[in-house]
């Protein structure tokens, strides 16, 4: 994935939560989506080895019936 397309993937992301309802991520041939409950969790992650730094961003949905 380039950065064009990442950045198109999340700001879709980002409209669907502000959106309410139901939120869809799709890339590619794939497509996943459910209607996630409050509270969302994110959690933000940095390694700054040299040589090996790396940013790491995780969403944790959850949806009940």
């Amino acid at each position: 994935m380039n950065r064009a397309e990442m950045a198109e993937m999340m700001r879709g992301l980002a409209n669907e939560f502000e959106g309410g309802g139901r939120v869809e991520a799709s890339y590619g041939g794939w497509t996943l989506g459910m209607t996630p409950n409050e509270p969302m969790m994110a959690e933000v992650r940095f390694d700054p080895e040299p040589g090996r730094r790396e940013f790491e961003i995780r969403l944790t949905l959850k949806e009940f019936p």
